[in-house]
């Protein structure tokens, strides 16, 4: 009796599990998140430190694994920050919500200066969008650039317009060089509304918070505050 064949679109295909699917698909939007975090945050100043190993263990524990939260870590004004960004779907749910909040409050306690974003506030438009433009487009800055401009804004009042600013840096890559000045801390630009010739650059004060700067609003590490009735996924 011969041996049932298989059909040829059959033969070395691996068929995967509804749960393998979810998870392969949560570790690609979780690596997007954290790109997209680590766009939004060196455009207002921060170093990017990698992943956050020591902290990932602590959301490994309670079964939060890399399909379910991005760990970043960075610093700014030599302190640093862990910035963890659930996935759509861990936000959405609850009980997930409460897992992480969990490892992000043992995390803390263990020294661990962690903040927990909304996904969606990492995606937020237009502010991403500048984020990104602005990393693009970036140059290093000449030698006497920030002179440069902490005169023509203290001449002004503290601020002045992009083209201004273009204008008194004489350069076909101005725009460029003052990006590079605001991803290295020097100046700032409020990149929640659309760039353009008229957004306003300010001198950027030190020790500023990064995380609240460049996210807008926050949620600590503290489980009340990332506890809230959500939708549960089916």
């Amino acid at each position: 009796m011969s041996s049932p064949s298989l059909s040829p679109g059959s033969r070395g295909v691996r068929h995967r599990t509804p749960l393998s699917w979810r998870t392969t698909r949560g570790i690609r939007v979780a690596k997007r998140l954290a790109l997209e975090a680590s766009a939004v945050a060196v455009s207002h100043g921060a170093i990017c430190l990698g992943p956050d190993e020591i902290a990932r263990r602590f959301f490994d524990q309670v079964g939060i694994g890399p399909e379910a939260v991005a760990v970043v870590r960075f610093r700014h004004s030599g302190q640093s920050c862990t910035i963890v960004v659930p996935t759509f779907r861990t936000w959405g749910r609850n009980d997930l919500r409460r897992r992480t909040a969990h490892a992000a409050d043992s995390a803390f306690a263990a020294g661990r200066n962690v903040v927990v974003e909304d996904p969606g506030a990492v995606e937020l438009q237009p502010r991403l969008r500048n984020a990104e433009r602005m990393l693009k487009s970036m140059r290093v800055p000449a030698m006497g650039d920030a002179a440069t401009l902490s005169r023509l804004l203290s001449a002004q009042g503290g601020e002045a317009s992009l083209a201004e600013c273009e204008a008194a840096l004489a350069s076909p890559f101005a725009d460029g060089r003052i990006f590079g000045l605001m991803v290295g801390g020097r100046v700032e630009i409020d990149l929640s509304v659309p760039l353009c010739a008229d957004s306003l650059v300010r001198l950027r004060s030190p020790g500023w918070p990064f995380a609240e700067a460049g996210f807008g609003r926050t949620d600590t590490y503290s489980p009340q505050s990332l506890v809230q009735e959500q939708p549960t996924d089916p």
